[in-house]
């Protein structure tokens, strides 16, 4: 599928329409683009995603690297959208604690929080590339406890799993056994309910 990139200006914002995959293929658009708005002087960009049909790591990654270049500037970069695969993806990989992510290219130009001056990198919020505190996107902050989110990260037959951390107010778990939200498997391999 085709990468359709269409640009506008919004208030002091620049906003970039991505409609279509941002894959390994299409991806370097992407950032030739991005980076051709950043040189021209764009430093509060806006990327609207709401026609984004596919994202992979290849488009995480140029976000990150665009962002981390505005910030340089004093800038910043949000996204906008409302798809639930999406988002989900941003979710999975800590991101949506790195970038701001509104509803409305309306609601990102009405929040005043756009830009590393604006607003600075706080509890639960990482720095793209910063991991030395455990707060980066391999490893994101519980918002408001500065605990890890994601502790286990195994490969297993080439995928990568992750086990959420226990948050605060959970139950703890049984000495030395899965938390209760979690079955155990019997000697049959049959599930056993939590708490049973």
């Amino acid at each position: 599928m085709e990468l359709s990139l269409q640009t506008r200006a919004v208030a002091d914002h620049t906003v970039l329409e991505v409609g279509g995959e941002i894959d390994v293929y299409t991806a370097p658009r992407l950032r030739e683009r991005l980076h051709e708005l950043v040189d021209a002087g764009a430093h509060r960009i806006l990327v609207d995603m709401q026609r984004v049909e596919f994202l992979d790591s290849t488009g995480l990654g140029v976000l990150v690297g665009v962002l981390k270049r505005l910030r340089t500037h004093n800038g910043g970069l949000a996204l906008i959208c409302t798809h639930e695969r999406i988002l989900k993806i941003f979710r999975i990989t800590g991101l949506e604690r790195v970038f701001d992510i509104y509803p409305s290219v309306s609601a990102a130009t009405q929040a005043a929080n756009l830009g590393a001056a604006a607003r600075p990198p706080g509890p639960g919020r990482a720095t793209p590339g910063d991991s030395s505190d455990g707060d980066g996107p391999d490893s994101p902050a519980d918002p408001g406890t500065g605990t890890s989110a994601t502790t286990i990260r195994t490969d297993v037959g080439g995928t990568h799993r992750s086990a959420p951390a226990p948050r605060p107010g959970d139950a703890a778990p049984a000495a030395g056994g899965p938390p209760p939200e979690h079955p155990t498997v019997d000697d049959g391999g049959a599930p056993t309910p939590p708490g049973s």
